[in-house]
């Protein structure tokens, strides 16, 4: 019996959704295998679970309008070809995790993610109009829910855009060729009136990105040895990207959800650094529960 048309413009776009999870579900397990550890890899790896579960739903709504296990097939290869054309989501997953400098592919990983999230969001825009018109509620609930989460994702890349981006800049723009400073833009007040000891003592509470400043400027300057080496002593990488931009709540859910390895490298950083009582006891406390 052959389906109604709306029935069947509403599988249509269901098997497009579908083949959109399925290819997503590969690339974002491609994407977390170089994504360094932190609150970036952590929203891939929930994400990736969301879109495992958003898999599962469409393929049950399309058992449930008749739609056959070999229509999926035939849905999937359909959505294949569109992604090919609009998107690295529909890229194989091997290409996507070789070549380059890590934290650039991360950034360009996310950037491309979050073109994936804007597509699928606007599929399910349409799908949700489409289903409400031809009076199919429970499809219209259903994509409207899942729509919800990859709002949510894209959000929270275009909060991780800066960070990864500053990430890029500090690893591969050398010191000497970033915009020239002025003491007014360092972090160190009166920079000019101290000397080179009253400086290092105010260098450890400082971030990545103000130690680079702080560098900078001295480089082009006095050029202290000793000024130079304690700030070379205290550079390094963040635990994860935008660390030091964190305030010590955001730093605390995070680690709720870090894996030991990255709870350590957390508790090595503050020590070296702000040395903030609050996070140093809840790294203890979250490696003690391991």
């Amino acid at each position: 019996m052959a389906q109604a048309p709306g029935k069947q413009k509403i599988v249509q776009y269901l098997l497009e959704a579908h083949s959109n999870e399925t290819a997503l579900i590969q690339t974002l397990s491609a994407h977390i295998q170089i994504a360094e550890p932190g609150p970036y890899r952590s929203g891939l790896e929930a994400h990736l679970h969301e879109t495992q579960v958003h898999a599962r739903r469409i393929q049950q709504r399309l058992r449930e309008l008749g739609a056959h296990q070999n229509i999926v097939a035939a849905g999937f290869g359909f959505a294949q070809n569109v992604l090919t054309n609009t998107l690295a989501m529909a890229k194989a997953p091997i290409d996507l995790v070789r070549g380059g400098d890590r934290k650039e592919k991360m950034l360009k990983n996310a950037r491309d993610e979050m073109m994936t999230e804007i597509l699928e969001i606007a599929t399910y825009d349409a799908l949700e109009r489409m289903a409400r018109n031809v009076g199919d509620e429970t499809t219209a609930d259903l994509v409207s829910d899942i729509r919800a989460d990859e709002e949510a994702m894209l959000e929270n890349l275009r909060r991780e855009i800066p960070n990864l981006t500053d990430a890029v800049v500090r690893s591969q723009v050398p010191v000497r060729s970033r915009p020239v400073l002025t003491k007014e833009d360092l972090p160190i007040n009166n920079y000019d009136d101290l000397n080179a000891d009253e400086i290092v003592k105010r260098l450890k509470g400082l971030s990545q990105d103000e130690l680079a400043r702080v560098q900078t400027y001295e480089s082009m300057n006095e050029s202290r040895k000793t000024i130079l080496e304690r700030v070379e002593s205290l550079q390094g990488d963040e635990p994860w990207p935008g660390y030091d931009d964190q305030t010590v709540a955001e730093i605390n859910k995070a680690l709720s959800d870090a894996g030991p390895s990255v709870v350590e490298a957390v508790r090595n950083y503050e020590r070296s650094h702000k040395n903030r009582s609050s996070v140093l006891k809840n790294t203890e406390r979250e490696l003690q529960d391991v």
